[in-house]
């Protein structure tokens, strides 16, 4: 193998082993010294077959490519979990069914938010009338960065009732959010219904995030469609949520995206000309 060949492969097998030990932090064992063991043996496997590359191409070339098929099988076969000590606030996953023309919305949070960590619990149960649906309102929630927002959307009915579904990282209680973590899928991830009070306050008044709102100009069935596409029959508040936030999504893209504040529903949303990219 000539100096550049070998230097290229290096290169090649040294940002794979560095991802692998990036995965096997974020998703090794829970004990921390075995974790820690675990990375190192992987790191040394990896700087050994960047050695013998120069005098055995193939064979270590062979081994290497066996150790990352492995690595990937095991990537591919994590799957989340359900019995973790969650926070509050994602403790309980939204669920919901059909009765008619009304929609029947379990584990809806309303939270009193005073500081992230001073707050009182309440999850209750919603009955909300199809029929009734007057708005869907997409929120943009900027917590750094301009160009990366956390999108919410927002349900809104006669009574003067709002309901919010967010997609949230399930975090467990204790724990903190890591941006590369999240690349290693170190949290599972959640579908939140919620008051809008609870929600967007909690980003807006607590976190001091922006939130921008821009009002969805959709016809009535399309708004329906939006809020329960499965009908009767998929009851499926999951399904629910993710279809009303494609849905509100694609219909922002061909109506005129207004940035306009419903009185007294929210009290620090802002406004700005245009929706920016979400993520």
């Amino acid at each position: 193998m000539t100096i550049a060949a070998w230097i290229a492969s290096g290169l090649a097998c040294g940002l794979f082993a560095a991802w692998g030990a990036l995965a096997l932090h974020f998703q090794g064992p829970r004990n921390r010294v075995r974790r820690q063991l675990l990375i190192a043996v992987w790191l040394l496997f990896a700087f050994a077959v960047v050695v013998a590359l120069r005098a055995y191409p193939l064979a270590a070339a062979a081994l290497y490519l066996v150790a990352a098929v492995l690595l990937l099988a095991w990537w591919r076969g994590i799957r989340p979990a359900r019995d973790r000590d969650w926070a509050d606030e994602v403790a309980r996953l939204a669920t919901g069914r059909v009765e008619g023309g009304r929609v029947i919305v379990d584990h809806v949070r309303n939270f009193t938010w005073r500081t992230t960590t001073d707050y009182d619990v309440r999850w209750e149960q919603r009955s909300y009338e199809l029929n009734h649906l007057q708005s869907v309102d997409l929120i943009l929630s900027y917590w750094g960065r301009p160009g990366i927002a956390h999108t919410l959307v927002s349900f809104g009915f006669a009574d003067g009732g709002q309901l919010v579904f967010s997609v949230e990282i399930r975090k467990q209680r204790g724990e903190a959010y890591s941006e590369i973590g999240g690349f290693f899928r170190q949290f599972e991830a959640s579908i939140i219904a919620a008051d809008e009070r609870d929600i967007v306050y909690l980003r807006t008044n607590v976190c001091g995030e922006d939130c921008y709102l821009y009002r969805i100009h959709i016809p009535r069935n399309c708004a329906n469609a939006a809020a329960l596409p499965g009908g009767p029959s998929k009851p499926d508040t999951s399904r629910i949520s993710r279809n009303a936030s494609a849905a509100a999504c694609r219909a922002s893209t061909r109506a005129e995206a207004q940035a306009s504040r419903r009185s007294g529903a929210i009290a620090t949303v802002s406004t700005r000309p245009k929706p920016l990219p979400a993520a």
